[in-house]
């Protein structure tokens, strides 16, 4: 349940790490993935708007 650290030091949250957050012990590995992308979503549309700003 470890999150994975690549180059960059962006964390990638595993499917594993989602469920170990309480309320979340149940999840389908569909419905994590699910969640994943997201969230992954909502952090691209976050770098465009920071990016955006400047």
């Amino acid at each position: 349940m470890e999150t994975q650290e690549q180059e960059n030091d962006v964390k990638v949250l595993t499917v594993d790490e989602l469920r170990s957050y309480e309320g979340l012990e149940n999840l389908t590995e569909e419905e994590a993935v699910g969640i994943i992308k997201s969230l992954y979503k909502l952090a691209v549309i976050g770098i465009d708007i920071m990016k955006n700003k400047k």
